[in-house]
């Protein structure tokens, strides 16, 4: 028979449950608001980049088959055809800059 309680847990129950309610909040599809999680991809921010004037999540256009070029584009309103993109910009400067600022911060 299974017992939970044979060793010790590395992480307390108020953790754990803790835990569990960010893996929710992270799941795709939900409202938009909602944290998020990235999705797969070259990208950094696939999944969380939102665009400031609009406010609508920034999708990933890749641009080789090999996936080495990619933009983040915010598509504006897709309801309206014909609207064109609300902004696109080049991923790959975007996410070195973040990198660096990430190793950066972690580093000192």
């Amino acid at each position: 028979m299974f017992s939970c309680d044979n060793h010790p847990g590395h992480i307390g129950w108020q953790k754990y449950e803790d835990n569990q309610t960010v893996l929710l909040e992270n799941a795709h599809m939900k409202k938009n608001c909602a944290r998020k999680s990235a999705r797969g991809g070259r990208a950094l921010l696939t999944g969380l980049m939102r665009w400031g004037r609009c406010g609508r999540m920034m999708r990933v256009v890749y641009g080789e088959a090999n996936g080495n070029t990619y933009r983040y584009q915010c598509r504006g309103d897709d309801a309206h055809v014909g609207a064109g993109l609300c902004i696109g910009i080049g991923g790959v400067r975007v996410d070195r800059a973040l990198a660096l600022q990430i190793l950066e911060a972690v580093s000192d």
